[in-house]
């Protein structure tokens, strides 16, 4: 099990950067361009601060943006706080031994995850084909700790937005949620990300 500060993981080998992709729906087969998403990573290095912050903007004027801000400990990836407007609309704070979710309080797992941090975990991570791991997540839409595994399962040839370049494939559970993601292998930038929605139905951010 994989804990927020665990000595074997350089957590301040993580770099400031920026990326934007094109964001699409894809029902059976069909693709379709609904939005476009923007990522900025930067450190405080003084405070041992990591940030991120991600705009999520949709081509139907009538979606409002999408907004996610988060903090954490940038040697231990510990979690401090994040926020989201987007439909769950919530603020969390993360304490020593409670999570507070719009004033709502709940338990803090030792060693937990945010969510929105496993985007940045797998750029630091030993990644090899068969790599597998276990770790806790806070996942804010049900309010909850959730067990959450990640395996390599190959190298994928993906576009980084210029040419075809290879990729760690990387399945990711938390519950019986399923996102897969595409790691550069040469960069490690993280180059396309999948979200299952049904069977058949997906949420996909590329390049």
């Amino acid at each position: 099990m994989l804990k927020t500060g665990d000595p074997s993981i350089n957590w301040s080998s993580f770099r400031p950067c920026s990326d934007r992709k094109k964001v699409v729906w894809i029902d059976n087969g069909d693709i379709t361009e609904i939005g476009s998403t923007f990522e900025e990573v930067w450190i405080d290095e003084e405070k041992d601060l990591l940030f991120r912050k991600q705009e999520l903007h949709f081509l139907d004027p009538n979606k409002p943006p999408r907004r996610i801000n988060l903090v954490l400990k940038r040697s231990t990836f510990e979690p401090i706080s994040c926020s989201d407007d987007g439909p769950f609309n919530v603020k969390i704070i993360y304490q020593s031994n409670e999570i507070i979710v719009n004033s709502t309080l709940h338990d803090k797992v030792e060693g937990v995850f945010d969510l929105f941090s496993i985007e940045l975990l797998l750029r630091i991570l030993p990644l090899e084909i068969g790599y597998s791991i276990e770790l806790q997540t806070f996942n804010h839409m049900e309010h909850q700790t959730v067990s959450a595994n990640l395996q390599v399962l190959q190298i994928d040839k993906v576009s980084n937005g210029m040419e075809e370049v290879d990729a760690w494939c990387i399945r990711f559970y938390f519950g019986d949620k399923l996102q897969t993601y595409w790691i550069s292998c040469e960069t490690k930038k993280l180059l396309k990300q999948s979200v299952k929605i049904s069977n058949g139905i997906f949420f996909d951010f590329v390049r």
